[in-house]
């Protein structure tokens, strides 16, 4: 846990009082907690969260990786994430080169219904090599931009990129701009969020 992140916050077990909607521990497992995504794109946007601090998921251990896509391959069985239709997006940043990432704490954004946006930066931004499985994504390819989905992987270089790089690209193809999670936090499609995976684990 690193002092004044707020992502170690939102994933420390520890912490008491109640939880608002954004902070709900959806699903966990050794190495990761899923909570709501703050600003979410669309209902069932999630986030991918480590619990140790991390600055990306680039700098996990192979074993994490492993882990993070058994976790993906897990939700797409659940019904809120048909694979072939979820896009995985992650600002990979570090401390002197954020990539465009507001935390440097690994979360990657599970966003359902967009996986044909997986090309979103290509003749935009330097492409970098990965294979799908991600067992080639090292520590040395931050900053990157990562974008998955069922069909095909993206590594871009990410220097320099402008805070909140993907939400900003990604809203101008939906036509819209509220693409600014501190101002338009999605409050209710959140809860809607928030109340699907619980139904889900009633089930």
């Amino acid at each position: 846990m690193k002092h004044g992140c707020p992502l170690c916050r939102v994933v420390d077990a520890r912490e008491q009082g109640i939880r608002p909607s954004c902070d709900t521990h959806l699903h966990a497992t050794d190495s990761f907690v899923v909570i709501p995504a703050l600003g979410p794109v669309a209902v069932g946007h999630v986030m991918v969260v480590s619990r140790a601090h991390v600055e990306n998921l680039a700098a996990m251990p192979r074993a994490a990786v492993q882990e993070y896509n058994d976790l993906v391959a897990q939700m797409g069985t659940m019904g809120l994430y048909p694979p072939e239709h979820l896009l995985e997006a992650e600002h990979g940043g570090t401390e002197g080169e954020r990539g465009g990432a507001c935390i440097t704490h690994v979360h990657v954004n599970l966003i359902p219904g967009l996986g044909h946006h997986v090309d979103l930066f290509d003749s935009v931004l330097p492409r970098k090599s990965v294979d799908r499985s991600l067992r080639n994504l090292g520590p040395g390819a931050a900053p990157y931009i990562l974008l998955r989905s069922a069909a095909a992987v993206r590594l871009y270089d990410a220097a320099a990129a402008s805070s909140q790089l993907i939400r900003r690209a990604l809203f101008e193809r939906l036509g819209r701009d509220d693409w600014d999670w501190a101002a338009f936090p999605g409050d209710q499609v959140v809860e809607t969020t928030v109340r699907q995976w619980r139904a889900l684990n009633r089930g």
